[in-house]
């Protein structure tokens, strides 16, 4: 079961271009929805003498609807900042109304104050995570006039270092993933650079290799240029090597055969 919700709040909550802090906070709205209508189904069907309840459960689930419209149509930093500070408020009202559920209120509060730490930004971000404090530490001293104030703190002492302990290791996370946000920026500016310089380096290369295919074809046309006046000259030379040896030999070589009659009978040389 664990996996199949895992998987199922991958699908429905997950964004490609969501930041961590709006998957997680999307993440735990639905988680919270879900579980308050059990919560509500249990109260009306379950346990009857706990019925008064089921208002405060059903304005909680209001909440966490209306913070799941803000993130998802609003800006989102501002409307995670909103609807935390109206479900502490919800819950706030709701501890103080419903005493025996002390421990869920605690448990809400100490939830809310992890996600103020991952979400929140700049002063107001600041300014809502003490307050959420202060509201932790006021519904935990409520009973300050009725308990000693020893077992008070002493009850109190684990929510305070659990709440602690979650709102530090959050801040951490976040601080370090701002970090590596801003490390990856500048790795993405200098690879966006570095991707500028190719393209450019690139398109130089296919300019040059433009040029010298168009110098390749016009060396070859010269080739084939040179090449026919070559045949022609080539034929030329044919031509006269023909005309040399027939049109000009020809009647030199009888004029020879008749000069060496002469010479061996002079006396018909006429």
């Amino acid at each position: 079961p664990t996996t199949m919700m895992i998987h199922w709040l991958r699908k429905n909550s997950a964004k490609p271009d969501e930041c961590i802090e709006q998957v997680f906070f999307r993440a735990i709205i639905i988680i919270g929805l879900v579980g308050c209508t059990l919560v509500v189904i249990f109260d009306l069907l379950l346990t009857k003498e706990l019925s008064y309840i089921v208002p405060a459960n059903l304005v909680i689930i209001q909440v966490l609807l209306l913070a799941l419209f803000g993130i998802k149509n609003s800006h989102f930093h501002s409307a995670a900042l909103c609807s935390l500070v109206l479900l502490d408020v919800v819950v706030m009202l709701r501890g103080f109304v419903y005493p025996e559920f002390h421990h869920v209120t605690c448990a809400i509060l100490i939830t809310i104050g992890f996600v103020s730490a991952l979400v929140s930004k700049g002063r107001l971000g600041e300014l809502i995570q003490w307050g959420i404090l202060l509201s932790f530490f006021a519904f935990l001293f409520k009973d300050y006039k009725q308990v000693p104030m020893i077992p008070l703190v002493r009850r109190a002492l684990p929510y305070m270092t659990i709440y602690a302990i979650i709102t530090i290791l959050s801040g951490l996370l976040r601080q370090q993933y701002a970090k590596h946000q801003v490390g990856l920026r500048d790795l993405i500016a200098v690879l966006n650079k570095k991707n500028a310089k190719i393209r450019e380096q690139h398109n130089k290369l296919q300019l040059s290799y433009k040029e010298l295919s168009d110098l390749n074809n016009n060396l070859g046309l010269m080739v084939t240029q040179k090449t026919t006046q070559i045949e022609e000259k080539n034929r030329q030379l044919a031509d006269i090597a023909y005309e040399n040896s027939h049109s000009l030999r020809a009647p030199l070589a009888r004029l020879l055969g008749l000069l060496h009659l002469i010479k061996l009978d002079p006396s018909h040389k006429d």
